[in-house]
Order: C-alpha cells, then structure tokens, then sequence
C-alpha cells in the first residue's frame, strides 16, 4: 500500500478541490448528513484556503482543510455555532490580529478507515498552520474524533457550550469547540505528535513509518506546493 498526502492552496488547484468536494460529501451522506457548514463549495475560491489530500496510488480517498481567517469571511466553526453560542465570534476575533484559523471538513473514505488516517491529517493541517506563520487554530470535532486532537494539542474551548460541546449539527452528534493557543511551541501536544509535527514542518518532503492497527504503513508527506 502507496500512501502520500500532498497539500495545496485552493485556488491554484479548482479540479483537486472538486476532488475534495465530491469526496467529503460523499462521507457525509453516507452517515446521513446533507450539509455543514464547512461543506459549502465557496471554500474553492478562497485565496486564504489550503488542503490536504490522501491519494491511495491514484485514487484521492481522505482530505482536510485549513481556513486562515480575514476580514472577508467567517471561519466554518464560526457560521455553525454561532446561533447556538455568540461567543464563538469573539473568540475567533480576539485572535485575528496574529493570524488565526481553522482545521476544518476532515473526511476519510472507506479505503483508509482505521489506519489513523484521521490522526494523520489532524497533524497536517497543523504543519500547514505552522508553515503559514499562523499562532493559533480553532477545530470542531466530533464524539469520535476528540482524542487525535487531544493528542495534538488541541484543547476544548470551556467557556463555550456545554464545556466547550455542542449539539452539532443535529441532536444525534455532540461536537467539540477546541482549539490550540501556542501553535508555533506546541507546548500542549503530547511528545510524540509534537516531534513528529515539528520535523515534517522542517522537511517538506519526507516519508514516516507510521504504526497502525493493520501493521507499519509507510506515508509520504509533500508540503512544498503551499509555500511556492
């Protein structure tokens, strides 16, 4: 199994963002979702949108993006919680002065389910943040997906919600507002992930072994398209 993860800005690549699109969709339909907020297509056109995306020899079958947030637009996390909580808002824009965003429409296709894939393009969006000069990043995760953030460093926002959940987007998930305040030490990642985040940040082009359920699986990583 061939794995590589390369990123890109958004607007450079329209026919990979459709890629992207019709993949993220296609997952959420498949749990009965119709529509979030990070899953509307104006994220295409943003100048200030980047993604990620796992290729499986030719095939794309995972992606994540990440939203550096200015004065045109709102962040995803802020459109999907802002009816439920207003404070989203102001968090986000206490922020925004030194560069702030959001990891957001994560999705993973049946191919690369339970290969930690998650955990992997978690890590992704935060070298791309760190890459980017950003010093903080905001995500909504849900139930199942809390613990690769943790692991990251991500860490629930408790002055928002319920300690920082919500009932998002409907009454049959609880979600999570988190969010990393000291991306460029990431002090609050656990040692591992750290090490391994900080040295992909340092070669933009590297392959790591990584351990999963079904055996050691070798991913290459490409970060250089984001930074031409």
């Amino acid at each position: 199994m061939r794995i590589q993860i390369i990123c890109y800005r958004a607007i450079d690549h329209q026919a990979l963002c459709l890629d992207f699109q019709n993949g993220h969709i296609g997952v959420l339909s498949n749990l009965g979702i119709k529509m979030i907020s990070s899953s509307k297509e104006e994220w295409m056109l943003n100048p200030n949108m980047y993604f990620s995306l796992i290729y499986l020899g030719d095939k794309v079958v995972g992606g994540a993006r990440l939203q550096i947030k200015d004065a045109s637009c709102k962040l995803p996390i802020e459109d999907a919680i802002d009816y439920l909580d207003k404070g989203i808002i102001e968090e986000v824009a206490s922020r925004t002065d030194q560069l702030t965003g959001e990891a957001c429409g994560l999705w993973i296709g049946d191919e690369v389910r339970n290969i930690k894939m998650g955990l992997v393009l978690t890590r992704c969006v935060i070298i791309m943040a760190k890459l980017l000069g950003l010093k903080s990043l905001f995500v909504l995760t849900s139930q199942y997906s809390s613990s690769m953030t943790l692991q990251c460093g991500f860490m629930p926002l408790t002055s928002l919600g319920n300690n920082g959940t919500f009932e998002y987007p409907n009454e049959q998930f609880i979600s999570t507002v988190s969010l990393i305040d000291d991306l460029q030490s990431l002090e609050s990642a656990e040692p591992n992930q750290k090490r391994i985040i900080e040295h992909l940040a340092e070669n933009h082009q590297a392959q790591l072994i990584e351990s999963t359920e079904k055996g050691p699986i070798a991913i290459e990583y490409n970060f250089s398209n984001i930074l031409s």
